[in-house]
């Protein structure tokens, strides 16, 4: 029992260490702001800088550790930052749940990511 005990434990400290030793994508740890240009398929085009005092009002973050941000205007005007998660699903594709029971969750799917710009649809 107690070599099984020693298995497991070394298993997941494997486990865990390359985790954390997995390098971030393109889209992770950033801000990406809303550009309010149209792409593709009813997408839209974040950017990794601001161009107005407007834009930083809507956008999103996904940190490496599973947290997530949605930027947008709150009730006054003011910004505001809904906290969540993200788990990932197929390809580009990232489930978001909130912390706030009221607020719905949704999919959100990214299309050409690079180290400043990308496409991103949330359905």
């Amino acid at each position: 029992m107690l070599r099984f005990s020693l298995l497991v434990s070394l298993g997941l400290l494997t486990l865990g260490s390359c985790r954390k030793s997995e390098a971030p994508t393109p889209i992770q740890d950033k801000d990406w702001f809303s550009t309010f240009q149209t792409g593709k398929k009813g997408y839209t085009i974040y950017s990794t800088t601001t161009q107005s005092q407007g834009r930083r009002y809507s956008g999103f973050r996904l940190n490496t550790d599973g947290t997530y941000l949605e930027y947008a205007l709150g009730p006054a005007d003011g910004p505001v930052a809904y906290r969540g998660t993200w788990r990932a699903e197929s390809g580009q594709t990232y489930r978001i749940s909130f912390q706030d029971p009221a607020r719905a969750g949704y999919q959100l799917r990214i299309l050409k990511p690079a180290e400043e710009h990308l496409e991103a649809r949330i359905d």
